[in-house]
């Protein structure tokens, strides 16, 4: 009867582990089964001792309790009760798991389950995108079909880990299959074009370099990794040094060097500097010329919008300025007919079919502060509204700095964003996008400093015990600089998940059934 009600808790982990990357339903289901587990295992009485004694198990508790204590001072209970069903699992799972425990065998099945499901989901992704939506993809976040792209990023961010950890240790023919899944891994992270995923891969090279140099004697793995590294630097600061020549520096070219024309028909604004591929954009436009001529070349109305959701004559004026072309009708009968249909799928810039979504997304950065400069609205621009969040999640924190303002956090927002940002249209109302600031703002300072021990605490345990763990906590707290990763169900799982993990395995009292402390994990 043990037997079968360890099995359960077991299935309960690995539906977890394995509906992570792709199910919100099977992420819904584990706990189910996890409670079912915990119903049927016996004494209540020694399970809540278990739970009791369990620091780890706290952990998640405590970042459950922060919103649900400030339920004492909020007035908007629709948001704080929708906010507390998300974060649910972050006191339902530890004290479930809390008196369960695993082998270092069982932890390693669970993270191969992790990975293989991780793997299926991003072939899947991968096909969809060539079969279904090249061509016709409106936002780039919309290649990730399960989860949102910020969190799958983040999980084949731990799997590209989990899969380079292996390899060391197997040192046989499976780690060239292992080392294959990485290498796959990393390449999705360029298709995926997350800005989280880069930064948790740089994260995870950093990482690996420094074990490595410390732990390792194998110079051909050690000065492999390091090589990847430094081509990975090199390659990221050309698509840097590109875009921003393409959007900060002129081309010494007669056609920046052309007055602008005071013919009645050309529209310029004399005072923009927007550049695209090194050219002004919005100089010499003619445009009842290009919106006459469109309709003799295409049958997308030229005050419509393109695939991606952009004004169609916006897209014409960007893309013929990439290519040097007039912004008339000499201009407009140069574009062929790819260029046309690249125009009606929101292609912006005649090369931009060529670009991975590393270089589209490092593109639209260096663009959106271009286009901030010059006419300072930061709407649409997802870099830099988060420096309107972030300045006013410090405004409403510095009001409320004891406390916090708890459930009422939009409304707080809302009302900073009417009197001190209101250049930010209001369907860009959001909030924080940075958990630190968020639970600082929910809490006040004694909730922030309550959030600051349940996150970084386990990150202490596992510093101990377990490398894999402690990486993957370094990667979630990362996360929550840009993000706020506790307020959907996908990133709650992902933290809870691993929290489990640390709490059954850590439950074994037996140290060889144990995954080796981290002084012992490389030698």
């Amino acid at each position: 009867m043990l037997r079968k009600k360890a099995n359960l808790y077991f299935a309960g982990l690995a539906l977890m582990a394995i509906g992570l990357p792709v199910s919100e339903f099977l992420m819904s289901l584990s706990i189910m089964i996890l409670a079912l587990a915990w119903i049927v295992n016996g004494p209540k009485k020694q399970q809540w001792l278990a739970f009791k004694e369990n620091k780890l198990a706290w952990s998640g508790v405590v970042l459950f309790s922060i919103p649900l204590v400030s339920l004492l001072w909020t007035s908007n209970y629709e948001y704080s009760l929708h906010d507390l069903r998300i974060k649910l699992p972050l006191l339902l799972v530890p004290f479930f798991i809390s008196s369960y425990a695993i082998s270092k065998r069982q932890f390693y099945i669970l993270l191969g389950l992790f990975v293989g499901s991780t793997f299926v989901g991003s072939l899947i992704i991968f096909i969809n995108y060539y079969l279904n939506l090249r061509g016709n993809l409106p936002n780039i976040r919309d290649l990730s079909i399960f989860i949102s792209h910020i969190r799958f990023s983040l999980i084949i961010d731990i799997c590209i880990f989990i899969l380079l950890y292996a390899a060391f240790r197997w040192r046989n023919k499976y780690s060239l299959i292992a080392l294959a899944l990485a290498s796959w891994f990393v390449y999705f992270i360029f298709f995926l074009g997350s800005g989280n995923g880069f930064i948790g891969l740089m994260s995870i090279f950093l990482f690996t370099i420094l074990i490595l140099l410390l732990r390792s004697t194998n110079r051909v793995f050690k000065y492999g990794i390091v090589a990847v590294f430094i081509s990975y630097c090199a390659y990221i600061f050309f698509l840097s040094f590109s875009s921003y020549r393409s959007h900060f520096v002129v081309k010494d070219d007669p056609y920046n060097k052309q007055e602008i024309k005071k013919d009645i028909k050309y529209k310029s604004v004399a005072n923009d500097k927007q550049l695209e591929n090194g050219f002004y954009i919005w100089r010499n436009i003619a445009y009842i010329e290009l919106s006459k001529e469109w309709k003799d070349l295409s049958t997308s109305e030229y005050y419509q919008f393109d695939k991606k959701g952009q004004e169609i004559r916006g897209t014409i004026i960007r893309y013929l300025t990439s290519k040097g072309l007039s912004k008339d009708s000499i201009g407009i009968h140069q574009l062929s007919e790819k260029d046309i249909q690249n125009i009606q799928n929101g292609n912006y810039h005649y090369q931009l079919n060529e670009w991975n979504n590393l270089k589209l997304r490092i593109d639209q950065f260096f663009y959106q502060i271009m286009s901030f400069q010059n006419e300072g609205n930061p709407g649409n621009k997802p870099f830099l509204q988060r420096l309107f969040y972030w300045k006013g999640a410090i405004s409403i924190i510095r009001n409320n700095f004891l406390l916090g303002v708890g459930g009422n956090i939009q409304d707080e927002f809302n009302t900073y964003f009417k009197s001190q940002a209101s250049e930010l249209g209001d369907k860009y109302w959001l909030h924080s996008h940075n958990q630190y600031l968020t639970y600082f703002v929910v809490g006040g300072l004694i909730g922030f400093l309550l959030f600051l021990w349940a996150v970084f605490y386990p990150l202490v345990v596992y510093a101990k015990k377990n490398l894999l763990l402690t990486l993957f906590q370094v990667i979630l707290l990362i996360s929550f600089i840009t993000e706020d990763t506790l307020e959907t169900q996908p990133g709650v799982t992902m933290y809870v998940l691993f929290l489990a993990l640390g709490i059954a395995l850590f439950n074994t009292k037996d140290e060889s059934k144990q995954v080796d402390v981290l002084h012992h994990e490389l030698k």
